[in-house]
């Protein structure tokens, strides 16, 4: 973040540790990433190696599973504003 406050740009900071997102805002951040969801999922948490891991699911499957589970989600994730 002091990277960025240096550069003069000032991203758009959700903080989703701390409330869970919907499905719907979890598509959002995925389009302006143009992201896939499993871009997101931590892949080194416990509950992705313990449940998921080997589990062939769908794109709808992962941003369920990510607006469930925020331990999931990559972190930071940033994108300038418009």
């Amino acid at each position: 973040m002091k990277y960025l406050e240096v550069k003069g740009i000032r991203p758009d900071i959700i903080q989703y540790r701390n409330s869970l997102l919907s499905e719907e805002e979890i598509v959002r951040i995925l389009g302006l990433l143009k992201f896939k969801p499993i871009d997101l999922v931590r892949t080194q948490e416990e509950m992705y190696r313990r449940e998921l891991r080997n589990k062939n699911l769908s794109d709808k499957e992962w941003v369920e599973i990510l607006s469930k589970n925020r331990q999931l989600m990559e972190r930071p994730n940033c994108r300038k504003r418009q």
